[in-house]
């Protein structure tokens, strides 16, 4: 028993011929299948990050403010921590600068948050107001500019600014007067 020889000459051309056009489209058949599998994990991958952002919370003080209930560090954060309960997004850290002034370059804590960001560990930074980020319009401007690049979005809880001029010009605004009454 084994192989059976054609001898048919075009009739057995066309058989094998059949049984190629079949086999491709077998395999075709299975390469689409995998290619709808794949686009339903990449969709619900998508989805999923959609749903679940990964937040960092980000609260910061100067010595003149440290008592006050809403400006305490804890008071912040738990005005943030409401703030990405209502939204669904996931805690990935809380970073709370103790008497730093908003205008210094070089805070410790942001700069964790700007370094994270950097190696892609959260989507969405949460602080109270824009003050609480920054009391220089120009750092405001660079650390923001420094997230967006690296995909990171900025919300706060007390301010909408929508991705707009509009908005822009809003949240300029209110650093440029943030830095006036520091």
């Amino acid at each position: 028993g084994g192989r059976r020889q054609c001898s048919g000459g075009a009739i057995c051309g066309a058989y094998v011929e059949g049984v190629k056009a079949a086999a491709e489209s077998m395999d075709s058949a299975a390469g689409v299948l995998f290619s709808v599998e794949e686009q339903k994990r990449a969709e619900i991958d998508r989805w999923w990050k959609l749903m679940s952002k990964r937040a960092v919370l980000y609260a910061r003080v100067s010595g003149d403010d440290a008592n006050n209930s809403t400006s305490s560090l804890n008071g912040q954060l738990d005005m943030c921590r409401a703030r990405v309960a209502e939204r669904g997004y996931i805690v990935v850290a809380e970073l709370a600068e103790n008497e730093v002034s908003g205008a210094r370059l070089d805070a410790p804590e942001l700069g964790r948050a700007l370094d994270m960001a950097r190696a892609g560990q959260f989507d969405v930074l949460v602080a109270r107001e824009l003050d609480r980020l920054s009391r220089s319009l120009a750092k405001q401007l660079l650390v923001e500019e420094e997230l967006r690049r690296a995909g990171v979005t900025v919300e706060y809880v007390l301010g909408e600014y929508p991705d707009t001029p509009e908005g822009n010009l809003n949240k300029n605004i209110k650093a440029g007067v943030a830095e006036y009454e520091r």
